[in-house]
């Protein structure tokens, strides 16, 4: 399994903010953020959970990241 964690900086960034799950077919980002409007996908803002695709830009807390889907 591949496991990993990033670290964002701020004063007002959560302990945690979203979660990556793996289903049997498909990724799963969880917005877990005290906030409903820091986390999107594909400039979508994420409120409860979004099925992710490989390619995907993720926005977390002004952080952006591509994801890689296996």
């Amino acid at each position: 399994d591949i496991v990993c964690d990033l670290v964002l900086r701020g004063w007002f960034t959560p302990k945690r903010a979203a979660i990556i799950t793996r289903g049997y077919e498909s990724f799963t980002l969880i917005n877990v953020s005290p906030s409903g409007q820091d986390v999107s996908v594909n400039n979508d803002v994420v409120r409860g959970h979004r099925r992710l695709e490989s390619g995907d830009r993720i926005e977390i807390f002004g952080q952006r990241f591509l994801f890689k889907g296996a």
